[in-house]
């Protein structure tokens, strides 16, 4: 089994160091808390040259119990899962296993892949700075407008008096 699951960071964890460290850890987490199962091994791992999470995990599912062996990469704001799911326990090394694992192919550029939040704190701060933008031209152009008005009414007053008005 396959999935992609598209993944919204909030912007303190895009800050933060070891943010994809923290998406595999929820994803591993909530994959247990789901299932009610139990972690079997984890290690980070090598997918396609980018840096991925691979683990195992036993678990109860529709009354059989059933061992799910797991490979997750990260990128480009989506996780990526596969799964085997195996009603008896096989080594982690398993041909089937690995010839499963590595039947996944990219078809992305390298330039295209991003593994962290670049993508969505380059989006967020744009649209933050357009917005700033956004107000100090509106206030350029209330301030301008006002100052016409002014100059406007200051003239008009010295047309309307003269010198003989002060005597």
């Amino acid at each position: 089994m396959a999935q992609v699951s598209p993944i919204k960071q909030s912007v303190k964890e895009m800050l933060t160091d070891n943010s994809v460290d923290s998406i595999y850890s929820y994803f591993i987490t909530g994959s247990l808390k789901g299932t009610k199962g139990k972690l079997l091994y984890k290690k980070k791992a090598s997918i396609r040259q980018l840096d991925g999470i691979e683990f195992s995990y036993q678990a109860e599912i529709s009354g059989q119990t059933l061992i799910a062996y797991n490979q997750a990469v990260f990128l480009n704001d989506t996780l990526l899962n596969y799964v085997i799911l195996s009603p008896e326990p096989m080594k982690k090394d398993d041909k089937k296993i690995r010839s499963f694992f590595d039947s996944f192919k990219l078809k992305i550029s390298a330039d295209d892949i991003r593994q962290d939040g670049s993508s969505a704190l380059a989006y967020e701060s744009g649209r933050v700075l357009a917005k700033i933008i956004f107000v100090v031209i509106l206030l350029l152009i209330g301030g301008g407008i006002v100052f016409l008005i002014r100059k406007l009414v200051y003239r008009k007053r010295k047309k309307e008096w003269s010198e003989d008005d002060f005597k």
